[in-house]
């Protein structure tokens, strides 16, 4: 019997790192799990963050599509990671395409989390083991590391007060409601603050979920921090510029100047 573990967010919460640990110690970890994460997830790739955007049953039958021609792919194994951080929908604070803002995750964390289920035991059986993974963060320090990023990469013009007031985001009634929806289905919540420190980091979260030679599961090391958020100040002159600059071409090349010229941050 397969387990799969399926880590489906939240952004913002060390994903990143995560990813970039598994693929470094793929090639020491493919004879004992089979990881899948960005391109490995073909069709499914983007497709969760595409329902974010767009939240109809139009998107959500392209995600289940996407997922079961991607799942076809996938051989069978006794233990199996997917590692997509747009499995719980579009990063917090984007825009939708009718212009209003994701102000939570659970209208679409809900239904992909079930869709996932439902794909995940039609390709490997009903007696599959599932486990979901959540890596979370505070709600302070999550909101406002997504303002951060949407100050870089969107036209943000909010600070992050009237920012944060405009959220109905809470972390624990995030997991309530997927837990809610998932049943009887484990769902464990990883903290970054807890798992960021340890010797492999944020991927911690998942190699302890999995059986691996302990030799193996101790030379797993992590020291990069991946993504690093701008200083205050930067945020501060990010916001003037999305304020005052009308054009969005000249406003994009202006933020990425500044951000690699200032603080070595390079574009997402």
């Amino acid at each position: 019997m397969s387990h799969v573990i399926v880590h489906a967010g939240f952004h913002k919460t060390g994903t990143t790192s995560l990813q970039q640990c598994l693929r470094a110690y793929h090639k020491q970890l493919s004879p004992h799990v089979g990881l899948y994460y960005g391109a490995k997830l073909g069709p499914v790739q983007h497709r969760g963050r595409h329902y974010g955007y767009e939240p109809t049953e139009e998107m959500l039958g392209r995600f289940r599509r996407g997922l079961r021609r991607f799942l076809k792919s996938v051989p069978d194994q006794p233990q199996i990671v997917l590692s997509r951080e747009a499995f719980c929908g579009a990063l917090l604070g984007e825009t939708r395409t009718d212009g209003t803002r994701i102000t939570s995750y659970a209208p679409t964390s809900v239904p992909l989390a079930k869709a996932l289920v439902n794909g995940i035991q039609e390709r490997f059986g009903q007696d599959v083991q599932i486990t979901f993974l959540f890596t979370t963060r505070e709600n302070d320090s999550m909101i406002a590391s997504a303002h951060r990023h949407l100050l870089r990469l969107r036209r943000m013009t909010d600070d992050l007060e009237t920012f944060s007031a405009s959220l109905a985001f809470d972390k624990d009634t995030e997991l309530a409601a997927l837990r809610n929806a998932l049943g009887p289905i484990p769902l464990v919540e990883a903290p970054l603050s807890e798992y960021g420190p340890k010797p492999a980091g944020p991927a911690a979260a998942v190699l302890d979920l999995l059986t691996l030679p302990d030799a193996l599961r101790a030379s797993i090391t992590w020291e990069k921090r991946n993504r690093p958020g701008q200083s205050a100040d930067l945020s501060d002159e990010l916001l003037a510029l999305n304020r005052s600059i009308s054009d969005d071409e000249a406003l994009k090349m202006i933020k990425e100047k500044l951000l690699l010229e200032r603080e070595g941050i390079r574009p997402d």
